[in-house]
Formats: structure tokens, sequence, C-alpha cells
């Protein structure tokens, strides 16, 4: 695994990422990352606590438009966060943290979706019986899914960070 992570690190293209002095290469990646996780984490957490009895003046049905925005954000963060994946796979492919990261998005990604085909899929359902039963969970849920992607990706900025903590 070892060998695949080194080669992928050192294609052109990774190198290009990882060392040009063009604002178009890891600059732009990053800015792009950070500019759809807001978007992306906003969003859901927003929904997530709305969900949960926050801010109850604030109608459901009208929010179901913000997920056309979670999917576009999400396709920049897995376009823009593969790039910084190939670019630093030589370290971020051999840290744990990166793969719990990966994880807890794809947990958070199959929640928004069931949130948004149970709770915002039929509008007429959701204004005569309320909230489906279990929506608190997955609300609860998607927040602490969110939450340890954000720290657990934050944390890929120190490697070897979660080596030490598990005595690896």
């Amino acid at each position: 695994m070892t060998d695949v992570l080194d080669a992928v690190a050192n294609t052109a293209f990774a190198t290009w990422v990882r060392e040009s002095p063009s604002p178009f290469a890891y600059t732009a990646m990053l800015s792009l990352h950070a500019a759809g996780l807001a978007f992306l984490v906003g969003f859901s957490v927003l929904i997530a606590l709305r969900l949960l009895g926050l801010a109850p003046t604030i109608p459901l049905p009208p929010l179901a438009k913000v997920f056309p925005v979670i999917w576009v954000a999400f396709a920049v963060n897995a376009v823009s966060g593969s790039v910084l994946l190939i670019a630093g796979a030589a370290t971020l492919g051999r840290d744990p943290l990166i793969y719990i990261k990966l994880a807890l998005i794809a947990v958070a990604m199959v929640i928004m979706r069931r949130i948004q085909t149970r709770v915002f899929g039929d509008p007429a359902r959701l204004q005569k019986e309320g909230l489906p039963k279990g929506t608190g969970l997955l609300a609860a849920t998607a927040i602490i899914c969110w939450s340890g992607a954000m720290v657990s990706g934050r944390l890929t900025a120190y490697p070897g960070l979660a080596q030490s903590w598990l005595g690896l």
C-alpha cells in the first residue's frame, strides 16, 4: 500500500499541486475545500438543528431549497479533497484520521440524503403529519458526524498525531 501511496504522491499532477507557486494549485484547492466545507457543513447543520427544534418559527418546507446547495458543495469538496489527498498521498494515506474523516463524511451524506427524502420529500405530508419518527436521531447523528469529520480532517495537518494517540 505504501508503494501505491508514494507512486500517487510522485505523479506530475501531485507534484504540481503540492509545489507550484501558482495560485491555481494547492492554494486554490485548499480555498475551494474550505468554501465547500462552509456551505456543506453549514447548511447541513442548520437543517439538523432546525429538525432538533431550534428556531421553531422557521418553516421547514422552504429549507428543502438548500439541498441543491448542499449537493453542489459536496461535489466541490469531493473534487478539491481528492486533489488535496493526491497531493499529500505519501503522508495523508498513512494517517488513520483521513479514513475516519472519509467514513464520517460518508455516513453524514447518507443521513442528509435520508433527511432530504424522508422529511422534505413530501411537503404535504410534512405539513399534515409533522416530522417522521427518528428524525431527531438522524439530525443529531448528522451533527456528530460533521463535527467528527471536521475535527479529524483538521488534525490531519499534524502527521503522526493519531498514531501517537493510538500507540501505533
